[in-house]
């Protein structure tokens, strides 16, 4: 129902209540035309004034009335401005939803990828630390092997040079010997060199001789080509009746010679003997 129609409805109720009286009066009071008239003058001017009072209160009514229709219409385009306003909040966050749900299927994909790459990381980092403990096996064992090794290199460098200076110990022995030997010779004069050296040596001569010095495994001795010694040949070094070793002959002087300690039994020492065999 409007308000245009309820205000009628209230004026109209009006009416029928400043009407009712007057009926009632009227079926119930003597006919005094007089004073009835000027009552109903009265009240018609009442119901006048009631009358302008209510077409006032109407027409208030209707301004109220298009206040709020106009506030109603205002707020109705605020409102639909609201309504469209919130409609395209609506489609942009609706397309920002499909975007974040692309985003999040895209998501999902990449977790399951990257799932499946940590999986095979895991198998490949396992499989490369059997590898790598199995390398740091291997290279513990090579260095194992490689400081045995290098022990005994740094064993064969301490032989090697312990041997190279009982070679050098030896050739200067040697040297002193020749020296000696050139001065018995200068002493002896031409005549005894010439015997000497035409002297034959024969395969009978049995070398005898002393070991003179024994520096790890090589020894050296008092006898040398002018003897028979020759390189290569093995002599047998002796104490009283048993067998010491072998002295293979690596260097020979015309008095003294050199070299290898082989088969020993037991260590030489200087003053062993030494023969070319013991039969």
């Amino acid at each position: 129902m409007g308000i245009l129609t309820k205000i009628c409805v209230v004026v109209l109720v009006a009416l029928v209540l400043l009407a009712c009286p007057v009926f009632i009066t009227q079926a119930t009071v003597g006919p005094n035309y007089r004073k009835h008239y000027e009552e109903m003058k009265a009240k018609a001017n009442l119901a006048e004034v009631n009358a302008a009072y209510d077409s006032l209160a109407v027409k208030r009514l209707a301004l109220e009335r298009d206040e709020a229709v106009a506030k109603l219409t205002q707020s109705s385009s605020v409102m639909q401005d609201k309504v469209n306003e919130l409609t395209a909040n609506l489609g942009a966050e609706r397309q920002r939803g499909d975007k974040l749900q692309a985003d999040l299927e895209s998501i999902v994909g990449e977790l399951k990828q990257l799932r499946a790459d940590y999986k095979s990381n895991s198998e490949r980092t396992v499989m490369l630390t059997e590898q790598r403990d199995s390398a740091f096996k291997k290279i513990e064992t090579l260095s194992e092997e490689s400081r045995r090794l290098g022990d005994q290199l740094k064993q064969s460098q301490l032989d090697s040079d312990r041997q190279t200076q009982i070679v050098r110990t030896l050739r200067e022995q040697l040297v002193d010997r020749d020296d000696r030997i050139r001065q018995l010779e200068q002493q002896l004069g031409p005549g005894a060199a010439a015997t000497k050296t035409q002297k034959p040596v024969t395969a009978e001569t049995r070398i005898s001789g002393t070991v003179t010095a024994v520096k790890g495994e090589l020894a050296s001795i008092n006898v040398g080509s002018a003897k028979g010694v020759k390189a290569g040949m093995q002599l047998v070094i002796y104490r009283g009746a048993n067998y010491v070793a072998k002295l293979r002959v690596d260097e020979v002087d015309v008095g003294a010679a050199a070299g290898m300690i082989l088969d020993k039994v037991m260590d030489p020492i200087q003053g062993h003997k030494v023969l070319d065999s013991l039969d």
